[in-house]
């Protein structure tokens, strides 16, 4: 996605979690048994034109041109990145239907989209309309929405400190949640390949406290959710799992009041890891990365709801930065100026990914899937695309935790 300047707020309660790890156990609930959950990768269709794209950027743009001419800012920095399967269109179902099959071949069952939708103005849905759901082995793999509930901003290289144009405000009413779900009814929920969980439609809203907040609370949230169930019946489709996405057990039982089912986190990540800053550097091992993800596991399992674990491949900003500011970034934290994940190995996500899968299947609340972040970020550095470095090992050690070929 997208301005990442939310995800401070998502994560930013992890600087604590880096103190101490959880080493091999998480707290015992990493011991194989009871059922396996699915592979789910987060999908960023922010790889074809768009219009609202071209309006600021100019015709044609894609994020491809700031992930091409990313330069290494540091000894040994991975930059810029290559994959080996070319620059791949999320609007073109050829090259779609190459990423299904990477997917579905890796044990990946199901792609959830960032989808973006401001009062009808939509931005990027050629990625499921046009790509998707036009590939010709769509049923390979099953797909749900991330409504990505914030305002769009233009955080592709901006001036440190300098000014974010808003190109797309989020305003929530009950009546733009109702022509919400209409045109996900029209376009997504009766697809033979919509994710469902329990036969109900996986529906996730990202940062949903501040869509409770404009809809008037919880109360009123629920309300409108029962609602738009209702219409989903009398269309002849399943009701919706409403799921949320959150960074605490505190807002975690804020949405189930306001009706959800389940929690997630888009990616545990080390925005707050002011001790390697104060040593001068925002940089981070991938060690660390794995501590904070177990620990973060650990605290949401004791929420009110499942919550479904995440596991994050990496993090790097740089590639949305200007390319000619100094590094290392000043302390003071500007998205995309923020701290970069180094020493990360397919083996040690191996291990991650398996830790998170014990863990889920160990969670007495049952969760159904890990989530992974993600299949394309390319420019914040969590990927699972084959690459110049890396190969396809990510994607290797994806199939030998959940079964793939």
């Amino acid at each position: 996605m997208k301005s990442r300047l939310f995800l401070v707020s998502l994560l930013g309660a992890i600087s604590a979690i880096l103190i101490a790890g959880c080493n091999t156990d998480c707290k015992g609930k990493c011991s194989t048994k009871k059922e396996a959950p699915e592979a789910v990768a987060i999908y960023y269709p922010h790889w074809h034109p768009y219009p609202i794209g071209e309006k600021y950027k100019g015709k044609g743009w894609t994020e491809y041109e700031d992930m091409k001419t990313a330069k290494p800012m540091f000894k040994g920095h991975k930059q810029p990145k290559i994959p080996t399967m070319g620059y791949l269109r999320s609007d073109n179902p050829d090259d779609v239907a190459k990423e299904i099959d990477l997917a579905a071949d890796a044990g990946i069952s199901a792609f959830l989209y960032c989808w973006y939708w401001y009062s009808g103005s939509q931005s990027m849905q050629e990625g499921i309309e046009k790509g998707l759901l036009k590939a010709k082995n769509k049923d390979r793999i099953k797909f749900a929405i991330m409504w990505a509930n914030h305002d769009r901003v233009d955080a592709f290289r901006p001036k440190y400190g300098g000014e974010r144009p808003l190109w797309n405000k989020i305003i929530h009413t009950e009546e733009d949640m109702i022509n919400v779900a209409n045109y996900c009814a029209e376009k997504y929920f009766n697809q033979p390949n919509y994710w469902r969980i329990n036969g109900k439609s996986y529906f996730a809203i990202y940062r949903p406290i501040f869509t409770i907040e404009q809809l008037g609370g919880t109360a009123k949230t629920k309300a409108i959710l029962k609602k738009i169930d209702a219409m989903m019946k009398e269309k002849g489709l399943p009701a919706i799992h409403w799921a949320a996405q959150v960074s605490s057990t505190k807002e975690a039982k804020i949405a189930k009041e306001a009706g959800f089912e389940s929690t997630f986190a888009y990616g545990v990540n080390v925005y707050s890891a002011y001790r390697n800053w104060e040593l001068g550097t925002p940089i981070v091992e991938y060690s660390d990365l794995m501590q904070a993800h177990c620990k973060h596991w650990d605290a949401m399992s004791k929420g009110e709801i499942v919550n479904l674990p995440c596991v994050t491949r990496g993090w790097d900003s740089t590639p949305r930065c200007r390319q000619d500011t100094p590094f290392p970034f000043p302390k003071k934290m500007d998205y995309p100026y923020t701290s970069t994940v180094v020493n990360g190995s397919a083996e040690l996500y191996k291990e991650l990914l398996q830790k998170a899968k014990n863990f889920a299947k160990n969670d007495s609340k049952k969760p159904f899937a890990v989530i992974l972040n993600a299949w394309n970020e390319w420019t914040e550095g969590g990927y699972l695309l084959p690459d110049k470095y890396d190969g396809r090992t990510t994607l290797d050690a994806i199939g030998d935790v959940f079964g793939g070929k």
